[in-house]
């Protein structure tokens, strides 16, 4: 049997309904139906889990194996080591150009290496960004924090307006210089009185950028 088929018989097997795995693996039941009818294929993340829910080796689940149990424990193997993972919730989006609005609309999570130090994602729209290796469509990690050091990546709100860029303190001129990585784009200036009010503050540090090769 294939995927599809398989994946079919063990939910019915174990008395779950389309409805009720979906709500467990957070997709929807059409995703489910999409799996089942053969119609799509889940990522490796998904495909893990379902296993694990099973009780059933991956390439039982595939079809690659009579073996239903996954006897072989690679992490067992001397110099191969478990990389440990944590989930970070998907805020919105960042503008990579000119400031756009902070939409706070949680739009799932993304699983990443639990060393990263940081505490939410935002879609990445634009290509002021790009010299950074920050592309459109990018995911970007951000850790929380109200200030970076000088040429940090982060996050900034300008009246409720949140943008992408690298943050230069020019202290003589009691000024904040949000500084885009493309040519193409000027910088944006910030005065003290801005920063002040609290009209512009950071939200936190850009530590890292996940992105589709297209």
């Amino acid at each position: 049997m294939d995927f599809s088929k398989i994946l079919k018989t063990l939910r019915k097997n174990k008395g779950v309904t389309q409805i009720e795995l979906a709500k467990l693996f957070n997709v929807s039941k059409s995703t489910i139906s999409m799996y089942e009818l053969g119609e799509r294929e889940p990522n490796f993340e998904i495909l893990e889990k379902l296993a694990q829910y099973f009780n059933v080796s991956i390439d039982f689940l595939l079809g690659k194996s009579d073996n239903r149990e996954l006897n072989f424990d690679p992490f067992s193997v001397q110099g191969i080591t478990h990389i440990k993972r944590k989930k970070l919730p998907i805020l919105g989006s960042i503008a990579c150009g000119e400031p756009i609005w902070a939409e706070q609309e949680f739009d799932g999570y993304i699983s990443v290496d639990e060393d990263i130090q940081a505490d939410f994602c935002l879609h990445a729209k634009g290509d002021s960004m790009i010299g950074a290796g920050i592309k459109d469509g990018s995911i970007v990690l951000v850790k929380s924090q109200p200030t970076v050091d000088n040429g940090q990546i982060a996050v900034v709100l300008i009246e409720n307006e949140a943008t992408l860029k690298r943050v230069y303190f020019d202290e003589s001129n009691k000024r904040l210089i949000l500084n885009p990585c493309n040519d193409a784009y000027s910088p944006i200036v910030v005065d003290h009185d801005q920063m002040q009010s609290g009209q512009v503050r950071i939200l936190g540090k850009a530590v890292a950028c996940i992105f589709k090769v297209r």
